[in-house]
């Protein structure tokens, strides 16, 4: 743990909180958990995070008696920004497998993961419908019958969400439009998001 971080307890103060809390009879710490972050895309950061838990373990093996689980969290990556329109995968991002592959397999421990987001993260889509297209010198502005109230990450952190405009068909049936002014538009505003 960084001095630079919000999270977690620093290193040099590791063994002094487990010093505090083992005494309390109603406090039994059976395992370590570690949260790296979010959108990572080399897998190889868990397999040394889960060294470095383990040897925290050990080397306070003393207090640590009962550690049987070392969690070492989640943030897996997810392809935001897609492959080609429509594309719901990329191979620069990281699976679940990868993850379960960058860990021991013959660990005295119980080896936990939280793939969370990877999982959902590219599960549901938000369907609006174009109001107008509001057109200045400088920017084209798609209005739409959406707003931060059904989508707020890109309002709260510039979170990036693939746009893809599509109309529907005389069957009912919904399609992608390859090539249109309305694209350029929807192009012009997610630029607007970076």
């Amino acid at each position: 743990m960084s001095k630079n971080s919000k999270f977690g307890v620093i290193d040099n103060d590791f063994r002094d909180v487990l010093s505090i809390l083992m005494p309390e009879k109603r406090i039994r710490v059976v395992g370590l958990h570690c949260h790296l972050g979010s959108t990572i895309d080399d897998v190889s950061i868990f397999s040394k995070l889960f060294v470095l838990l383990e040897k925290a373990v050990e080397d306070n093996r003393d207090l640590l008696g009962d550690v049987r689980i070392i969690n070492v969290g989640g943030g897996l990556g997810i392809n935001y920004h897609r492959n080609g329109v429509g594309s719901s995968s990329s191979t620069s991002m990281p699976s679940i497998s990868d993850l379960s592959d960058a860990l021991p397999k013959n660990s005295p421990f119980t080896i936990m993961v939280e793939p969370g987001r990877s999982l959902v993260g590219n599960a549901g889509l938000l369907l609006t419908q174009v109001l107008g297209i509001k057109r200045t010198d400088s920017k084209n502005f798609v209005v739409v019958d959406g707003s931060m109230t059904e989508l707020i990450r890109p309002a709260l952190y510039r979170a990036y969400h693939t746009i893809l405009p599509v109309e529907r068909r005389h069957s009912g049936k919904v399609r992608k439009i390859k090539k249109s002014k309305l694209f350029v538009g929807l192009e012009t505003a997610r630029r607007g998001q970076q």
